[in-house]
């Protein structure tokens, strides 16, 4: 008998349920040996904020300051949103803030060809912005 688990991500208590279940148990690792260590070709930035509204005003700016004119290669930005509402609601807001900016947005509530085509027109640059929910995590 063969015993196999499959996660993108491997919680302690997911790891203690492996080692439980399997006798001689074996890790695979896709990507950084280290899971806590971040990829140093991905820049991450802390902002402190004291309210709802000024998370979205400082997303918002930080967003116009990437995607400026004087930017010319900007990159992709990957926003996670806690659930589908919030999710379509920001990329409402970061469509009506960014002029003629593409926003994609990925979550369970969108069939399965719409989120394939979310995550083809993010990954190919016809999109830059994507606002998702967890679910990214499994296909991006």
């Amino acid at each position: 008998r063969q015993t196999m688990l499959f996660s993108a991500t491997f919680a302690d208590d997911v790891s203690d349920l492996a080692t439980w279940i399997s006798r001689h148990a074996v890790e695979v690792r896709v990507g950084m040996k280290d899971p806590l260590k971040a990829n140093k070709d991905v820049s991450q930035e802390v902002v402190i904020v004291k309210d709802e509204f000024d998370k979205e005003g400082a997303l918002k700016s930080m967003l116009r300051k990437l995607y400026g004119a004087q930017n010319k290669n900007p990159g992709k930005v990957l926003i996670f949103a806690f659930d589908h509402e919030e999710c379509d609601a920001l990329a409402k807001k970061i469509k009506a803030a960014l002029t003629g900016a593409s926003v994609e947005t990925l979550h369970g509530n969108k069939k399965q060809a719409e989120r394939e085509t979310a995550m083809q027109r993010f990954r190919s640059g016809d999109s830059w912005i994507m606002v998702a929910t967890s679910i990214a995590g499994r296909g991006l």
